[in-house]
């Protein structure tokens, strides 16, 4: 990765939260994401994480993000500060505190594709370096 950073450490980023968002869902180890692995072994899935939040404090184990159980299964409400690859990942390995937290550390992780309705990018981002990852807020709701 040091490699890669020095040659574009953009793409260093982006490769970066690609494979922990791969990482991510291998380990949950469902069969609803088989399919996904695959496209992802073929080189045509990019995933990234989207756990960053202003109200955490950047404690990811803390999110302030909330999944909600309805008849359809589970709606998140977030509001992330910056996700790379916003708005080109195919999908998003999203923190979110669970539907029955009790505390602000039960949290868990939702794989929302891309075109789930009521997921966007929130707003430019224009840090200072790395403007090549794609950064930027993301909405979830």
């Amino acid at each position: 990765m040091a490699t890669l950073a020095e040659a574009d450490a953009s793409v260093a980023m982006v490769y970066l939260m690609h494979l922990l968002g791969a990482a991510t869902i291998a380990a949950a180890r469902l069969q609803a994401v088989t399919p996904i692995l695959q496209e992802i072994s073929e080189g045509r899935h990019l995933s990234t994480l989207a756990f960053s939040e202003a109200g955490s404090r950047s404690h990811f184990w803390a999110p302030t993000s909330r999944a909600h159980r309805n008849d359809n299964g589970v709606r998140i409400s977030a509001n992330k500060s910056w996700v790379t690859s916003a708005g080109h990942a195919h999908s998003y390995v999203v923190s979110s505190l669970a539907p029955e937290a009790t505390g602000p550390t039960d949290s868990t992780l939702y794989l929302l594709p891309a075109q789930t309705r009521g997921l966007s990018v929130a707003g430019p981002w224009d840090g200072l370096g790395l403007r090549a990852n794609a950064s930027a807020p993301h909405h979830a709701g």
